[in-house]
């Protein structure tokens, strides 16, 4: 491959990697953070893997179908027996956290959606005060995580493939939206809605609590850059690297000979 379209192909995969952040906030020295409001599903952006794929009941479990139509929820091992929840290969999602539908006064509420005022009909995440949920990924360098009703007390630790962690807390969150609402509001646009991590070492686990009733996800994706992709960004680097020396080599010649 001539060195020029090496050099070309490193730049459009850098595009491509970077494609899915917007203007990022720092939230710490590993992460960055981005907010773009509410949407409808999929909830998550284009490229990402669903770790959590929540659909109705497969089973005809008539407890667990009685369960999502009411407070109280599924537990996630339910939850993933019934079919109501699925996680792929190479994740692991766990605790005592709930899976919900629908929305309950002091309970959980269901993420808001688009038009503005909506909230999402299907099963959801939802981690209610002394609960917990524990997931685990292969080594991931983009996150993104559709958070309904956001609150100040709904609490989050990135732990990173370098052995460092950092804790965040729904406060956190809330600093990075104009006119930022952190006070559970069901419905409100800068509220819920889809927020997109970037880490600078890969992000290997993720834990989930709250303060109060609820901390409620209505999707978790990953996003984890082929081999490929960087061995091409690789090659770009040295590329342009070299492009730049030769540029040089070629100015001191000219001069020289001027």
């Amino acid at each position: 491959m001539r060195l020029k379209t090496i050099v070309m192909a490193a730049t459009t995969a850098l595009v491509c990697a970077a494609g899915a952040a917007q203007a990022a906030t720092v939230l710490s020295s590993n992460t960055t953070a981005s907010f773009s409001g509410p949407s409808q599903a999929p909830f998550r952006p284009v490229g990402f893997t669903d770790i959590t794929v929540f659909a109705a009941p497969t089973s005809n479990i008539a407890t667990a179908t009685a369960a999502l139509s009411g407070p109280g929820g599924v537990d996630l091992s339910d939850a993933k027996q019934d079919g109501v929840l699925s996680v792929p290969a190479d994740y692991t999602l766990d605790g005592s956290a709930l899976v919900e539908q629908g929305s309950y006064v002091d309970t959980s509420a269901a993420p808001g959606i688009t038009p503005v005022g909506s909230q999402d009909t299907s099963p959801y995440l939802s981690v209610q005060v002394g609960q917990n949920a524990e997931v685990t990924l292969p080594r991931v360098h983009q996150l993104s995580m559709y958070i309904g009703s956001l609150d100040s007390y709904n609490n989050f630790t990135f732990n990173y493939a370098n052995g460092t962690s950092d804790n965040f807390s729904g406060g956190n969150l809330a600093s990075i939206v104009p006119d930022p609402v952190d006070n559970g509001d069901w419905t409100a646009s800068n509220s819920n809605g889809l927020y997109i991590f970037t880490f600078n070492s890969p992000l290997t686990s993720i834990s989930l609590t709250s303060g109060q009733n609820a901390f409620e996800i209505a999707d978790i994706a990953a996003a984890v850059p082929e081999p490929a992709t960087w061995a091409m960004m690789v090659m770009g680097f040295f590329g342009l690297g070299a492009l730049m020396r030769a540029g040089r080599r070629q100015q001191e010649r000219a001069l020289a000979a001027a």
